[in-house]
């Protein structure tokens, strides 16, 4: 019996030493991505770890006390990092407290005309944008909507926080006691995108490479340019082909 508790303290202790390193910056930082409170960053890791040391640019919707900036700029030290909010504060405190390679902006991220304005005068696309805004429903999509053209060729677009697509007060069509995702929401938008993902399979039983010019031609943006999503507890990730 002393035996198989010993092997099971053994056991958590080497899990503990298996955490990710972006969460581990994301703990030392206070970034609520962390496996403390959302747990995003083990999954970011996934797909972030192999651009880590590379010159990327890099976008985040959603500023605040620069928690997560902190974070992105350790774990990514070559990286341009760009960074929007709405509250001049944060932005003002951003420029203010983040490193040469952060600019920080103030955008309104529902604001179509302010989105394609900042990306106009920054000039460069993104390996990888991270919507950490404010999650109501027209925030979310109007800026994929927008922003989603800007990413590079195989390169990731990811919304965080879709809970708040099952609650009211968000823009959703129920509660915490009674979550419900009805039309209009970003979940429900994001369904639709799977059928535009599926939709050269359904018409030809081929892929994008191998499907017939009539059918290439008739292709939507989001049909021809998304790839794949992939969904985990609050969080998706749209990768540009």
């Amino acid at each position: 019996m002393k035996k198989l508790f010993l092997l099971f303290l053994l056991f958590g202790f080497c899990r503990t030493l298996s955490t990710s390193e972006l969460d581990k910056l994301a703990i030392k930082h206070g970034t609520n991505k962390s496996s403390k409170k959302h747990d995003y960053c083990v999954i970011y890791e996934k797909y972030f770890s192999k651009a880590r040391h590379e010159e990327i640019n890099f976008l985040e919707i959603g500023l605040a006390e620069c928690n997560s900036a902190f974070m992105w700029e350790e774990y990514f030290p070559n990286a341009k990092l760009y960074f929007i909010d709405s509250i001049p504060r944060f932005v003002e405190a951003g420029n203010r407290k983040l490193s040469d390679r952060s600019l920080c902006f103030l955008v309104d991220q529902a604001n179509k005309n302010a989105l394609m304005d900042f990306v106009e005068e920054v000039g460069v696309k993104f390996d990888f944008i991270i919507d950490d805004g404010g999650h109501m429903m027209n925030q979310q999509i109007s800026s994929f909507e927008v922003l989603f053209s800007y990413v590079k060729s195989g390169g990731v677009y990811v919304i965080e926080d879709l809970h708040t697509s099952y609650w009211k007060y968000y823009g959703g069509s129920g509660s915490k006691q009674d979550p419900k995702a009805g039309y209009g929401t970003t979940i429900n938008f994001l369904k639709n995108l799977i059928d535009d993902v599926n939709i050269i399979g359904a018409k030809a039983s081929q892929s994008l490479r191998t499907c017939p010019d009539w059918l290439k031609r008739q292709l939507t943006f989001y049909q021809e340019n998304i790839e794949s999503i992939h969904f985990y507890n609050s969080v998706c990730f749209i990768f540009k082909r």
